[in-house]
């Protein structure tokens, strides 16, 4: 009887797990808002653990139109709500596709400032960076955004994001993980 029971419950939890799995691992198209028509996306970032104890994660967004003098919010473009507070950015990578004579410079602006800037040309991958002092999402920088001067198809748009990794703290024999996000403000007193 009890074989069963466990049998039955593994079966049930692994066909659970192959239909998530199975919904979870599409590309999500969205109607985003603002006009900016249908926006491909991947629902989760890439995860990686590097030997500088930070967890790097890299986000897409397939815009595949043509822009022509304007300004992209890519904190919304991308999906970097209040949940990336904290995140440091690494890079932003814009993938250009221009046929014609499609000329134009790109301007990656941090709140009201422009930290980068790059002249795209036919077919064009534009890295782009922030100066080191002005990375963190949330604390350094709260907008986030692309402004096209000119006229040039942005295929896709990646982001490179960086965060410490969870730290072990061990309290009467156990471990304990918490992010760095949670803990960095408490003091050992427990105030904060």
């Amino acid at each position: 009887m009890r074989k069963t029971l466990i049998k039955t419950a593994l079966t049930t939890t692994l066909a659970i797990g192959a239909l998530t799995m199975g919904t979870l691992a599409q590309p999500t198209t969205a109607q985003a808002r603002d006009g900016w028509g249908a926006v491909r996306w991947d629902p989760a970032p890439r995860h990686q653990v590097r030997p500088d104890n930070r967890v790097h994660d890299s986000i897409t967004v397939t815009l595949d139109r043509r822009v022509k003098n304007e300004t992209l919010p890519l904190r919304h473009l991308l999906g970097l709500g209040a949940d990336y507070n904290g995140y440091r950015i690494d890079r932003v990578i814009v993938t250009t596709q221009n046929r014609g004579k499609g000329r134009a410079i790109l301007n990656l602006m941090s709140d009201r400032d422009v930290v980068d800037r790059a002249r795209v040309g036919r077919d064009d991958r534009v890295v782009l960076s922030l100066p080191d002092g002005d990375k963190v999402l949330g604390r350094d920088l709260n907008t986030l955004r692309l402004a096209v001067d000119g006229n040039t198809r942005i295929r896709d748009i990646t982001v490179h994001l960086s965060h410490r990794a969870a730290r072990p703290h061990r309290v009467d024999g156990f471990t304990f993980y918490f992010p760095w996000s949670h803990d960095r403000g408490i003091d050992r007193t427990g105030n904060r």
